[in-house]
């Protein structure tokens, strides 16, 4: 396994999100079924970052080789490991919950997209390297979390959401 898995981490939740934002209106069963693929791949994956510094320590990757502070640089080492393996485990057993309870709710499909793009921007603070890419995957869990707060439009969720918002 090559230090190459680091984009995959942030790259297989945004892809399965826009995939699930363009097909999953199609299929009541199609959004569940990738978001709970694309999460075991991403949790293999994470397991799998451990043989990675197991054997030649921390783990820098320069996407694009572009060095800083162009570009953006993840980084690999054993809390990031441990932090990636929580993450993804609990989203795991968070979309397998959510294949049910979902279902009194008709647009499944955004709250998967919703809830990749929240994996995505975790996973993406998790490993990045710099300051500036962490402010902007913190941007994009947190634009998708206070959207998955208001998730069921009642009166209770968008004043949860506002909050939520407001103090962030």
């Amino acid at each position: 396994m090559t230090n190459h898995i680091l984009p995959l981490i942030v790259a297989i939740p945004l892809g399965s999100a826009f995939i699930i934002s363009l097909l999953g209106k199609r299929s009541s069963w199609f959004p569940a079924l990738w978001t709970t693929l694309a999460l075991v791949v991403l949790l293999c994956l994470s397991i799998g970052s451990i043989s990675l510094i197991k054997d030649s320590g921390p783990v820098v990757y320069e996407v694009g080789n572009w060095e800083l502070p162009i570009g953006i640089v993840m980084v690999l080492d054993g809390l990031t490991c441990f932090m990636l393996i929580t993450i993804n485990l609990v989203a795991l057993l968070v979309a397998v919950y959510a294949i049910s309870y979902m279902r009194m709710y008709t647009g499944r499909w955004k709250f998967y997209t919703l809830f990749l793009l929240m994996i995505a921007g975790m996973n993406g603070v998790i490993i990045t390297g710099d300051m500036f890419n962490l402010f902007v995957f913190l941007e994009i869990a947190s634009v998708a979390s206070y959207a998955l707060v208001a998730f069921g439009t009642e009166h209770e969720e968008l004043e949860a959401a506002f909050k939520y918002a407001v103090m962030s």
